[in-house]
């Protein structure tokens, strides 16, 4: 945890370092770009420079994300409803991927007590994860359920029942994302929440939106795993989030 902090504290301070200098960069490469007829060729450099300059900024505001543990205003929540708003901003992409969502959804299921904004992009990331591994369709199952007195749930798989600080006695909502996707190797399942691990092609990916999401879950006393049969063979994200903190 407290190397997760340093990290983090170490890429905010980087990430507002650069800011500066390629809003800059960003401000003057568009100025040139106006003052250039249509059929200037240096519009087609400029362009990529604009694109390059782009594409860094969008790294440092993930950078920024990764540091920020502020802005935290927990309220109690139906995590369902917190997972549904999540695949609506993604119902575009699913529609167009030929995915089939399916939601197991479990009954008696308390709130629970999250940063709605925060949870969200932690379960955006994961979709959207999810979504670029399924290229030519697949499916996508989404279970909740709890582990309390109150709703007597089962955990949903056996990688949590294999994790140590998972007691008889927690309370705690569970959350599991499910693909048939691309799967992930066992080598890159032990460094997948690293910061700018990413097995997406140049361009396609920060690496940051599972070290930010795993930081979000930490913030709220939670736990993210990850699970695959290797590749091709899909994976399954899961999130556990205490009931009464």
């Amino acid at each position: 945890m407290d190397r997760m902090a340093s990290l983090g504290q170490l890429a905010g301070g980087i990430a507002h370092e650069l800011n500066n200098p390629l809003t800059g960069v960003l401000g003057q490469s568009q100025i040139m770009l106006e003052k250039l007829s249509p059929t200037d060729p240096l519009r087609e450099t400029l362009g990529k420079i604009t694109k390059a300059a782009e594409r860094c900024r969008k790294i440092t505001k993930g950078l920024l994300d990764f540091s920020r543990q502020k802005d935290y205003h927990f309220e109690l929540t139906d995590i369902t409803k917190i997972i549904d708003g999540a695949l609506d901003i993604c119902s575009s992409d699913i529609i167009a991927s030929k995915i089939t969502v399916i939601k197991n959804y479990g009954k008696n299921v308390p709130k629970t007590n999250v940063s709605v904004p925060h949870i969200q992009q932690v379960f955006l990331n994961i979709i959207t994860n999810a979504i670029q591994t399924m290229k030519n369709g697949g499916g996508l199952t989404i279970t909740t359920g709890c582990h309390a007195e109150q709703c007597h749930a089962e955990l949903v798989s056996a990688s949590q029942r294999r994790d140590p600080d998972f007691h008889q006695g927690d309370n705690f909502v569970v959350i599991s994302f499910k693909d048939t996707g691309d799967g992930i190797s066992k080598e890159n399942l032990e460094k997948i929440f690293t910061p700018f691990f990413t097995t997406k092609d140049p361009g396609k990916g920060t690496g940051l939106g599972l070290a930010i999401s795993y930081g979000i879950v930490q913030r709220h006393n939670g736990k993210i795993m990850v699970s695959s049969g290797g590749e091709k063979k899909g994976a399954m994200f899961t999130v556990k989030l205490p009931i009464n903190q």
